[in-house]
C-alpha cells in the first residue's frame, strides 16, 4: 500500500490544496508557452511589414496527479469529488507565484496502481495572472494597469 504524507502540497484548485482531495502530483507540472498569431501586411516590392494584429492564444496546463483513499469506491469518491469542482471555470494556483484562469480541455484514462490509488493527467487551458490588487484612497484616484497583456480584463467596483 502507498503511503502519502497530507502535508501542503501548494497547489490549489478554487482555492482548495489538492492534499484535500486526497491527491498530489505524480510528476512536477508542464506548462506550455502561448500561441501567438500575426496578421500583417507587405505591400508590393516593400522591403517592411507592417503588423495589422497580434494575437495571444492559451498557456495549456498540465497536472499529472494521483489520488488515494482506503479503498477503490473511496478513491472514486474523491476523484469525483475534484471533476466536479473541475467544471466550468477554474482557478489554479500554481508554486511558480502566479494563478492560472482555466477550462479543463482533457483528461486521460483512470490508471489504477493498485484497489486504492490511481492515476489521472489533468489538461487545462487558461490564462496566467497574478492574485487581484485591491486599491482604496480617496477621490480623485488615478488607477494603471500593470499587466503584461496589452489589453486585459479589470474589474472596478465603486463604494
Amino acid at each position: 500500500m502507498f503511503s502519502y504524507p497530507l502535508g501542503r502540497t501548494n497547489v490549489y484548485i478554487n482555492n482548495r490544496d489538492l492534499s484535500e482531495y486526497y491527491a498530489k502530483l505524480s510528476t512536477n507540472y508542464h506548462i506550455s508557452g502561448y500561441t501567438l498569431t500575426n496578421s500583417y501586411h507587405q505591400g508590393p516590392s516593400r522591403s517592411s511589414i507592417l503588423l495589422l494584429r497580434q494575437t495571444y492564444g492559451l498557456l495549456s496546463i498540465t497536472l499529472p496527479l494521483e489520488f488515494w483513499a482506503q479503498d477503490k469506491e473511496a478513491t472514486m469518491a474523491r476523484l469525483a469529488a475534484f471533476n466536479g469542482d473541475c467544471g466550468g471555470q477554474v482557478e489554479i494556483t500554481l508554486p511558480d507565484g502566479f494563478s492560472y484562469t482555466c477550462l479543463l480541455s482533457e483528461t486521460t484514462e483512470t490508471e489504477w496502481l493498485n484497489d486504492a490509488w490511481c492515476a489521472v493527467d489533468y489538461t487545462f487551458v487558461g490564462i496566467r495572472h497574478r492574485a487581484p490588487v485591491e486599491i482604496s484612497k480617496a477621490s480623485p484616484l488615478r488607477i494603471r494597469n500593470s499587466g503584461t497583456w496589452p489589453r486585459n480584463d479589470c474589474i472596478i467596483t465603486v463604494k
